[in-house]
């Protein structure tokens, strides 16, 4: 226990990653019984092939993106252009 009295177990169990992850795992599960080769990957000319590998490659797009626009909301504020010095010559 850490010093609020609560466990690891129940701090993960009320995260809000937990829900996303087990509809995750459910869509998963159903995606395996119930059409097999959708985990098929095949190699065919040095280059892979498969449901995933598209999940993945369509998706890139989308991280990059997200990753990018994280990047710019978190970035420092810098100071406004009127209150930094200038001198002239």
């Amino acid at each position: 226990m850490n010093r609020i009295g609560t466990t690891r177990w129940q701090r993960f169990a009320e995260s809000k990653l937990v829900f996303p992850l087990i509809v995750l795992a459910v869509i998963l599960l159903f995606d395996l019984i119930f059409d097999p080769g959708f985990f098929s990957l095949t190699v065919i000319d040095g280059h892979l092939f498969g449901n995933v590998v598209d999940i993945f490659r369509s998706g890139s797009t989308v991280m990059l993106l997200a990753i990018g626009m994280t990047l710019v909301v978190a970035r420092p504020r810098s100071p406004p252009s009127s209150s930094i010095r200038t001198t002239r010559r």
